[in-house]
């Protein structure tokens, strides 16, 4: 015979109250999920967003570029022609 020693101050939970812990946790585990599929669709849409970005991107020369940048070229040009008038 096997005996089955219990602390005394121990209560067995009941099937009902498992029950309820296993419903909670499914609910708990349910909206993990959702929320993960919506972290999911927010990383999606910024991808997204990026590739927007990406695609419609101009490229500007700098007003510091004199040299690939015609209206500082031209004014570049018009100090020299000037300073050597003067």
């Amino acid at each position: 015979m096997c005996w089955r020693q219990s602390d005394a101050n121990k209560q067995d939970k009941k099937n009902v109250d498992i029950y309820q812990l296993m419903m909670d946790l499914l609910r708990a585990e349910e909206q993990c999920i959702s929320n993960v599929r919506q972290s999911e669709r927010e990383i999606q849409e910024t991808l997204e967003d990026r590739v927007r970005e990406e695609m419609t991107t101009e490229l500007t020369v700098s007003i510091y570029d004199t040299q690939r940048n015609d209206k500082a070229k031209i004014h570049r040009q018009m100090l020299v022609f000037h300073a050597t008038i003067l």
